[in-house]
């Protein structure tokens, strides 16, 4: 035990980098000066540590534009299962969708799965109340709960906030794959004209931040389930070749969101959502590009290394897909940005409000 009066080293928050690095900061918080300490007895802590096996990786490791489907759609099944069962997710983002290996057929296949229930709730007998902060991840929360208003109604319409229904969750998934689709370019590989100044790449980081960083991001999610010829212009020209593939598909779960917006009926909204994405992967194309075949080969030994076993997995029933995982960490892998922080959705004060630009 260090002597009084020394100075504690203790962990602070993890750093930006992937890889679980933790920076050690002086502290003075747990120890009291000399001379106030004296007298007491040293405080007995026990300090524990779990150690699990890796369970899956984050969607945006996806191997192809076919994969990527594949898992959002298994996670739609997993929310739509523990809706059919009074529950409600509030959650979805991209960082709770992951890529898990099991056995189809005695062939080592990648399913998707959706995990992280802190903030669900029993939506039948769940007692919202006027002054609960809305739950979830802020970059792909549903504009709806951000602004507290529901899309679609007169300025001088008074109604009630809109309660936190699966149309909500069914939204976040839309903005689960919009950000997946503008932040890479090829398998498990991040869009660089996202980080750098490049002049001919403003317009794309303008409109990542509106509907991303921003304080105002619900204004941008409103226009854009407003409007498909805004969804257009702003999200869709600016895919990456790599997902230009899956441009039809980003339109028709935005058509259905906007169908189920007006009408407020929700109860058909993730049939039709799955729907679409196994129907858009019929006509999926293996990928053919030089640079992508090796960037897929690089993420496949990732995943080999990450020594992910599906026996090490317990079986998953049909049609049903829960878990509970930690993120990999591959040296291939380190300089890949943090996906955001599940937060509650208080604004800080570094968001920033941009215009969307077409």
């Amino acid at each position: 035990m260090p002597s009084a009066g020394a100075p504690n080293y203790q962990p602070d928050s993890p750093g930006s980098e992937r890889g679980g690095t933790t920076r050690y900061l002086p502290d003075q918080g747990f120890l009291p000066p000399l001379g106030l300490g004296r007298g007491l007895p040293p405080l007995r802590k026990v300090h524990s540590r779990l150690m699990v096996r890796t369970y899956g990786w984050p969607t945006k490791y996806a191997l192809s534009p076919d994969e990527l489907l594949c898992v959002v759609a298994d996670a739609v099944k997993g929310r739509k299962n523990s809706y059919l069962r009074d529950v409600l997710h509030r959650d979805v983002s991209e960082g709770n969708v992951l890529v898990v290996p099991v056995m189809v057929n005695g062939k080592r296949v990648f399913k998707g799965c959706l995990i992280d229930y802190d903030n669900a709730i029993k939506f039948s007998s769940h007692q919202t109340l006027a002054d609960d902060p809305a739950s979830g991840t802020r970059p792909f929360m549903s504009g709806e709960l951000l602004r507290k208003r529901r899309y679609f109604v007169q300025p001088d319409e008074t109604l009630s906030a809109p309660r936190h229904d699966a149309i909500h969750d069914m939204e976040s998934f839309l903005w689960v794959l919009v950000y997946i689709c503008l932040s890479r370019d090829g398998p498990a590989h991040r869009r660089r004209e996202l980080w750098d100044n490049s002049e001919d790449a403003e317009p794309l980081r303008d409109n990542w931040r509106a509907l991303f960083e921003g304080e105002f991001g619900y204004l941008a999610k409103r226009t854009l389930i407003d409007n498909r010829g805004e969804f257009k212009l702003c999200v869709l020209n600016f895919l990456p070749d790599y997902y230009k593939p899956l441009e039809t598909v980003l339109a028709k779960l935005r058509d259905i969101l906007e169908t189920a917006y007006r009408s407020r009926e929700f109860d058909h909204v993730h049939e039709d959502f799955i729907k679409a994405m196994e129907a858009a992967r019929l006509k999926m194309e293996p990928i053919a590009d030089p640079k992508h075949i090796e960037l897929q080969k690089r993420e496949i030994q990732g995943r080999q290394n990450d020594d992910i076993r599906t026996g090490d997995i317990s079986p998953i029933p049909k049609g049903v897909n829960v878990g509970t995982a930690i993120s990999s960490t591959t040296a291939s892998r380190l300089q890949e940005p943090e996906s955001p922080t599940p937060k509650r959705t208080k604004p800080t004060s570094d968001m920033l409000e941009v215009p969307l630009t077409r």
